[in-house]
């Protein structure tokens, strides 16, 4: 999938079993959820195409009430969508964003160092803004993936300071998403409304002009 934005071309990965194959942003609290060895597991087994509660209790080897309380959670927070008894993703990527409110004013900042995106080798990158990404230290594909972000900063003229391939393409996609919104906030319209995404999460649709 490509993200296009006048001459911005920015590859997005298209999940193999996924419910929704764009961006989903996510409140800090929400993006927190995640971490935790189960979860990233279950979000890597998901786009490996298991996405059968029996399946992941095999795979994951962990009791059933164990596997029901994390798919709880991530459905709760927006990570995952259930389809009739199976699980997909809710999205290929998803960026964190923060949300201060102060003497009347709001705020909202996209995190430019934390998100997570479907990768074919590993099933699922998470970004945390902390430590190196462990996916990207030890893939042999490291140099080819530096130099083409090299060869995108340059093009787009934006000055990439992750330490990473994989928390670069987080902060690329950050910056780029913080743009569109400060363009749609400033010249358009925005219609909201709340709906129910699962049996524990909600939702917010925006529609712009």
């Amino acid at each position: 999938m490509d993200v296009v934005s006048n001459a911005e071309v920015i590859r997005i990965p298209v999940a193999r079993r996924v419910g929704n194959d764009g961006i989903r942003m996510m409140s800090e609290a929400a993006f927190l959820k995640v971490f935790h060895p189960v979860r990233i597991n279950i979000l890597r087994l998901i786009n490996f195409g298991v996405t059968r509660p029996v399946d992941m209790m095999r795979k994951l080897k962990v009791p059933r009430s164990t596997l029901f309380h994390h798919l709880s959670e991530l459905l709760g927070s927006g990570w995952v969508m259930d389809r009739d008894g199976e699980y997909g993703l809710a999205a290929s990527v998803y960026l964190a964003y923060r949300v201060r409110s102060e003497d009347g004013s709001l705020s909202l900042r996209i995190i430019n160092n934390m998100g997570a995106f479907v990768d074919y080798k590993t099933g699922f990158i998470v970004v945390t803004g902390k430590e190196p990404t462990i996916n990207c230290v030890r893939c042999p594909f490291i140099t080819q993936c530096t130099d083409s972000l090299k060869s995108l900063e340059d093009k787009l003229n934006v000055t990439i300071t992750s330490r990473t391939p994989a928390e670069a393409y987080v902060e690329l996609l950050s910056n780029w998403m913080n743009g569109k919104l400060a363009k749609l906030l400033s010249d358009g319209f925005l219609d909201i409304k709340e709906e129910r995404q699962s049996r524990d999460g909600k939702a917010v649709s925006f529609a712009s002009d």
